[in-house]
């Protein structure tokens, strides 16, 4: 029996210990707001998940919900469909994977959960053009060999009703009421924090407003909120859909959250900037980073792939081509 003990006493350290180096791999991404969280202890609900998973020798499962489709906003962004941003953000999730694969050979895998669909109404970007880039990310996954990758968007629930039927019904049945988000927002902390950010955002994306800055003000966080609610109920969803995955997130987390903020380009970005609201720079050193589509205009050398703008480069470099290649 002693020995049983201590074998299990054993393989429990062990899982410990994988567990948290595999975390450690995410943490030098965390998008946070401050300085906190950088331990794996700092992150319970993540450590538990991953440690689970090493348990059972299974791969670990990892769910982002993002990429919903371009900003709206053509002094942010290049286009409406992804481009060197997405495929510098993919390559990051996926080698993402390929690292924790040699601590834990059972690998990990991340699900996509786009989340244009939800959101449309809130946004100003029309169901057809969200399709189309959902389309082009899958078609970029397969394209670029992200073997660790896969998405899943609204498309895939509720059978064959139309996209408002769904946010009806994701409006009806899974957000929480909008006087619920206001108390929350009024209690300080987290969610105060993402409704500024999510405003600041909705003022960026709005084009050809007419009204005054105040009105446009009030008008992007109306819709800000709107958007916490959506967010919270795809969040819903997708806790029922992958009730075993480890949480990550496009937004800013405060530690202990069940989620885990992280940044798909460079570690030193912006902590709200994604690639779908801006598009992508190579330094002179080959080195990728987000900016805005107005500066790199202003700025930048661009190129073109495919007869269509992917991004831009500080300057002429010596086998640029070698750059777009980089992860």
């Amino acid at each position: 029996m002693s020995t049983s003990i201590s074998r299990n006493d054993s393989e429990d350290k062990q899982a410990d210990q994988v567990a948290r180096e595999i975390l450690a791999v995410l943490l030098p991404r965390r998008r946070t707001t401050d300085d906190d969280g950088p331990t794996p202890d700092d992150w319970p609900v993540q450590l538990a998940k991953i440690r689970t998973a090493v348990e059972r020798r299974i791969p670990i499962d990892f769910i982002i919900p993002g990429f919903p489709c371009k900003s709206p906003n053509p002094a942010k962004v290049a286009g409406t469909l992804p481009d060197e941003a997405e495929r510098v953000a993919l390559h990051v999730l996926n080698e993402i994977c390929s690292q924790i694969s040699h601590v834990h050979p059972p690998g990990a895998r991340v699900t996509i959960c786009s989340d244009g669909h939800v959101f449309t109404d809130i946004i100003g970007v029309d169901d057809e053009t969200i399709v189309e880039y959902n389309d082009a990310l899958v078609k970029m996954i397969a394209d670029e060999g992200l073997s660790h990758l896969s998405t899943f968007d609204l498309r895939e629930i509720w059978g064959d009703g139309d996209f408002a039927a769904k946010r009806h019904q994701l409006d009806t049945q899974w957000a929480p009421a909008l006087d619920d988000i206001r108390a929350d927002v009024k209690a300080g902390g987290n969610s105060a924090r993402l409704l500024r950010g999510m405003t600041r955002f909705m003022i960026a994306d709005t084009v050809d407003w007419a009204g005054t800055k105040s009105q446009l003000q009030k008008n992007a966080k109306q819709r800000a909120y709107q958007l916490i609610r959506f967010s919270t109920a795809w969040g819903n969803i997708l806790d029922i859909h992958f009730p075993e995955a480890v949480r990550l997130s496009i937004h800013p987390q405060p530690r202990l959250s069940p989620k885990l903020g992280i940044k798909l380009i460079a570690p030193d970005d912006d902590i709200w900037t994604t690639p779908w609201h801006s598009v992508l720079v190579y330094d002179t050193s080959g080195r990728p980073r987000l900016t805005s589509h107005a500066e790199a205009r202003a700025k930048y050398v661009p190129v073109h792939q495919d007869g269509s703008l992917s991004h831009f480069i500080e300057q002429p470099l010596t086998g640029c081509a070698n750059a777009q290649e980089l992860p």
